[in-house]
């Protein structure tokens, strides 16, 4: 019977959440970068990912979300790529329109689009968003083998770990860490919010 891994770790800390003054001047507000503690967090969660066998990292489109990627493959070295299928749940509460992201401007992707799953879209409803992100994870399979790490956002994160039925309510907190492992029985949560390479659970979600 073939087991697959995959890994899904929540971004780090923003830099709206350590300087809420950071909006005043953004380019973009939806798309924050990582805090200077966000870097330090997401450094962190490449050093507790070693040995773990992970061949490939897939990240949301957000820069937050790139930038934890690039910190964890710095210890990695693995191919790192885009997903919408993995971004932000875009509710109509927490966004006034389609964020415009960098990374995926015209001429600007600083790695490949995987195109497992579908466009971002906005508004969004909690179910759509869930909907989304667990095709996204299903599909993922078809494209890349071996055992994977998703970098992604709260709402999403805990939207692909209640794919396991055994599963009613998820708390994300920063740069928490989860492992999905899929076999004939369907997926199972086996890691849950691992959050001890980080140390605290600052800026817990809870999802639904």
């Amino acid at each position: 019977m073939t087991v697959r891994r995959i890994f899904l770790a929540r971004h780090g800390n923003r830099q709206d959440f350590a300087d809420p003054s950071w909006v005043d001047s953004a380019l973009e507000r939806y798309d924050p970068p990582l805090s200077s503690d966000g870097f330090e967090q997401a450094y962190r969660l490449g050093q507790r990912l070693v040995g773990e066998g992970i061949v490939a990292i897939v990240a949301s489109p957000f820069l937050r979300t790139v930038q934890t990627a690039e910190q964890v493959n710095a210890t990695l070295g693995v191919p790192l790529f885009l997903e919408s299928g993995f971004g932000e749940w875009l509710s109509s509460d927490s966004f006034e329109r389609l964020p415009r992201l960098g990374l995926l401007a015209p001429g600007a992707a600083r790695y490949p689009l995987l195109g497992a799953g579908s466009a971002l879209a906005w508004p969004e409803t909690r179910d759509q968003m869930r909907s989304r992100v667990q095709h996204t994870l299903e599909r993922l399979l078809e494209h890349l083998d071996g055992t994977l790490l998703v970098v992604t956002h709260a709402a999403s994160a805990a939207a692909a770990v209640l794919i396991d039925p055994r599963v009613a309510r998820v708390e994300c907190p920063l740069c928490a860490l989860f492992c999905l492992e899929r076999d004939l029985g369907g997926w199972r949560l086996v890691l849950d919010a691992d959050v001890a390479h980080v140390g605290s659970r600052l800026s817990t979600f809870a999802f639904p």
